[in-house]
């Protein structure tokens, strides 16, 4: 487990009553993301971490601390808890495979059997949401998928014989970082989106986007 919070040298950071020191020369997604080796200070159930400032600075608004690891996370009553990752996943949803704030790529690959070689290959995507999918054939990238109708001439990376396919499905920041509530347009984020919370919402009211492959990809001859 890692911990990572903002503008570590403004903060004295405790988790359980322990006080941490981020990692020198490590940051996670911007450089002004500090890193904390935390795995040793963790225990089942509830965990607290504290971050306080002295004096008071501008910069010190409390911004969200993140928690890195290999585990799943599922809704509660409020907010989410940490449990054990989905061993394998499936085509469909990352959120309802434990990874809702998941931002980066999934691959789903299989392999074809071309006998002989004949006129042109398409590859097919059926329903599916990313940013962008990236191909990939026989480990080489063959080109990207980002607009309707979601296909790509492959025929120049193809093999006779046995070739193996992969579509990486491309996420965003925006499950990562928010907004979560309070959010009526899709890809816009003001500061208003964070004001009115009074407590915690659940997680099952937090607005995420359903990443992930929902339909296999085909091969169309």
């Amino acid at each position: 487990f890692r911990l990572v919070t903002e503008r570590p040298h403004l903060f004295t950071v405790k988790v359980n009553g322990v006080m941490i020191m981020a990692e020198k020369d490590e940051w996670w997604l911007d450089k002004s993301f500090g890193v904390y080796r935390v795995g040793s200070l963790l225990k089942g159930r509830d965990n607290v971490v504290e971050l306080t400032v002295s004096p008071m600075k501008i910069l010190a608004e409390i911004e969200p601390v993140y928690i890195l690891g290999d585990f799943g996370v599922v809704p509660e009553e409020k907010g989410w808890s940490i449990t054990s990752p989905v061993t394998e996943l499936q085509l469909g949803s990352w959120k309802k495979q434990r990874m809702p704030f998941y931002s980066w790529d999934i691959q789903y690959s299989k392999e074809y059997d071309i006998k002989e070689m004949s006129g042109s290959y398409i590859l097919q995507l059926g329903q599916w949401t990313g940013t962008v999918a990236e191909v990939h054939v026989n480990g080489i990238k063959a080109g990207i998928i980002g607009f309707d109708p979601y296909r790509l001439d492959i025929t120049s990376h193809l093999l006779q014989g046995k070739n193996n396919i992969a579509v990486r499905v491309i996420g965003s920041h925006k499950n990562l970082l928010g907004p979560h509530y309070n959010h009526p347009a899709k890809g816009l984020a003001s500061p208003r989106h964070w004001k009115g919370i009074k407590e915690p919402v659940p997680g099952d009211a937090y607005q995420l986007i359903d990443y992930g492959l929902f339909d296999d990809f085909e091969l169309m001859h």
